[in-house]
């Protein structure tokens, strides 16, 4: 009996030695032949700092990614600047909400809900360029003194990034300067 207890824990011994080798050897093949791993690209930087937002914008609406900005005059400027002046803090964005399908003063209509998300669009493509304050002009509609009615308001970057249109002509006249 003693005999074939040996024979047991001996039989028993080998197999868990076998199992053993036969698990780490799974494991290796398939830590060594797995898929390589894909590479990582480092993350997209804009190049929003060095280039002038001015340019930026001529070269989405050549891309024909932004629609609203191009049927807008949103311009970017520095005061006592030259032209081509890099996103900076004391910069200003100029929007004109105007009708969309008039050009020129003076204007036949007001400013729709349209041409308002028209420019809430632009905005939001102003502030992704250079995030500065929002200077928006529009001609109010008085067909007896029409180069007379033009009216400003300064939207800054904290409310511009919240308001939806019909928001935003509330601001604007709430705001208005005439000029």
């Amino acid at each position: 009996m003693n005999k074939t207890r040996l024979l047991r824990v001996a039989a028993l011994t080998v197999g868990g030695v076998m199992f053993a080798a036969i698990v780490g050897l799974v494991v290796l093949v398939s830590a060594t032949s797995g898929l390589p791993s894909p590479r990582t690209l480092p993350p997209a930087v804009m190049p929003r700092p060095s280039a002038n937002p001015n340019v930026q914008l001529e070269a989405l609406i050549a891309n024909g990614e932004v629609g609203a900005a191009r049927t807008t005059s949103l311009s970017y400027h520095v005061a006592n600047m030259k032209a081509y002046t890099p996103c900076r803090a004391d910069g200003r964005w100029t929007l004109d909400v105007n009708p969309e399908s008039q050009v020129g003063h003076p204007y036949v209509a007001a400013p729709t809900h349209g041409d308002w998300s028209r420019a809430k669009e632009a905005i939001q493509t102003a502030l992704s360029l250079c995030p500065t304050l929002i200077s928006l002009v529009w001609v109010a509609h008085d067909p007896r003194h029409p180069l007379a009615e033009v009216h400003v308001a300064f939207v800054p970057v904290a409310k511009a990034s919240f308001l939806d249109a019909a928001s935003l002509k509330s601001f604007a006249l709430m705001h208005q300067k005439a000029m």
